[in-house]
């Protein structure tokens, strides 16, 4: 019991008379009997929870195990996904720059066959001495011993 009641009620026993000192002695051990059972009982209690609290310790520590694998599994994935991705993006870029190089080279191509008939057409239209002038120009030896026809041939190659 509590070490300032216990003198209190001690004080307050030795005056009574002698009946009433019985009554309340008998009063006092059983209220003493009554505490040691209900302390007994959370003793025992607060030991029957031990277990349950460390295995509900464990099983918190295995859930955040098991969490913290998952999570680096989780980003492990997301990794590789991502670096599969780029590399499947650059095979891609690949083959997009060589189809664009192809479709450009293809593209220069027809222009200069278009500008070398564009221009053998137009130079065909000219007279053989406009022709002979810009193969002067353009420093095409043997030029003077050209027919109008070799002339066209030497300005558009």
């Amino acid at each position: 019991m509590n070490t300032l009641i216990t003198p209190t009620l001690d004080r307050i026993e030795e005056s009574l008379p002698t009946c009433p000192r019985n009554i309340f002695r008998l009063q006092r051990s059983t209220a003493q009997a009554g505490y040691q059972i209900v302390r007994s009982g959370f003793e025992l209690m607060a030991g029957a929870l031990r277990p349950i609290e460390r295995q509900a310790t464990t099983s918190a520590k295995t859930t955040t195990g098991q969490a913290r694998s998952a999570f680096e599994r989780t980003v492990t994935a997301a990794r590789n996904g991502v670096a599969e991705v780029a590399g499947q993006a650059k095979v891609q870029s690949a083959k997009t720059l060589e189809a664009m190089e192809t479709a450009a080279e293809d593209a220069v191509e027809r222009a200069t066959d278009v500008a070398e008939a564009v221009t053998s057409a137009t130079l065909d239209e000219l007279t053989k001495e406009d022709l002979y002038e810009r193969a002067k120009q353009a420093d095409i030896p043997g030029r003077s011993s050209m027919s109008k026809d070799e002339l066209v041939a030497a300005l558009v190659s």
